[in-house]
């Protein structure tokens, strides 16, 4: 290599290979030390944004968890109130229901599932009951099968064809001939024909061994086998049979016995 001098001449100056070797080494450290040093911050900067990303993930489960804690809470509340929710029940029906055990932050999941389940089986129970007790309130008759004053009530009285006192297994409602007679509850017509003493008669069963009884009327408008509800017009009101007049007997027979039929009228 040649090199000016200040007085315009030259000299000769040579770069030995150990020095040239040195200088490329130094090149390349200084190359491989900048892609490192650019490598760690590119990483750095990555770790930095996991970092961040792992911190709002953390605030959203905490944020979860509260929430769920909250709701865990109300499950408590909810299931401290079916004990007695299922007492005030089960009370008319002359039961007292298991306790479902108390349930606090410390409870397991398992017995909290297990509590949960054993109130569900006491809870369908319940309902399986409510259902049977709904069909018998179905078919109690409900409210006057025509409209007209008692002239004659249930129990002993004195008879009307002067023959002592006997004893009377319905009422007798004052109305006219021809008044529309009504069903007091769903059910199936067992009878509609005529008897000796209520002249004209339909008969009605409701089911759960109740039936009803409609006599001396003037017209059966119904048949054995038909199916009637609450409402519907069977007969209309006479006084054939053993009557002193137009009227409506009606009597209410449960499991085979007469009882009085004002305790399903409206007052």
């Amino acid at each position: 290599m040649l090199v000016a001098r200040a007085d315009g001449r030259f000299f000769r100056a040579g770069i030995g290979p150990r020095t040239l070797y040195s200088g490329l080494a130094l090149l390349v450290l200084a190359v491989v030390g900048t892609s490192v040093g650019a490598s760690d911050y590119a990483g750095l900067a990555r770790q930095r944004q996991q970092v961040a990303s792992l911190r709002q993930e953390l605030v959203e489960r905490r944020s979860h968890l509260d929430f769920d804690d909250a709701r865990f809470a109300e499950i408590q509340k909810e299931i401290a109130s079916w004990n007695d929710v299922q007492a005030r029940i089960w009370r008319p029906l002359g039961e007292s229901p298991a306790v479902t055990a108390a349930i606090n932050d410390a409870t397991p999941p398992g017995q909290l599932l297990a509590s949960v389940q054993d109130t569900g089986t006491r809870l369908r129970a319940l309902e399986r009951m409510v259902t049977r007790s709904a069909r018998v309130l179905a078919a109690v008759p409900h409210g006057r099968p025509v409209r007209g004053q008692i002239n004659s009530g249930f129990g002993n009285r004195q008879s009307p064809w002067g023959e002592g006192t006997e004893f009377h297994r319905g009422v007798d409602l004052a109305v006219n001939t021809g008044t529309p007679v009504k069903a007091t509850a769903p059910g199936v017509v067992t009878f509609a024909g005529s008897t000796p003493d209520y002249g004209n008669t339909v008969e009605v069963d409701h089911g759960a061994n109740i039936k009803t009884r409609f006599g001396h009327l003037q017209k059966i408008q119904t048949v054995a086998g038909q199916r009637v509800e609450r409402g519907d017009q069977i007969a209309l009101s006479g006084s054939t049979g053993r009557s002193t007049g137009p009227h409506l007997h009606y009597e209410l027979i449960l499991q085979g016995r007469p009882v009085d039929p004002k305790i399903s009228f409206d007052e």
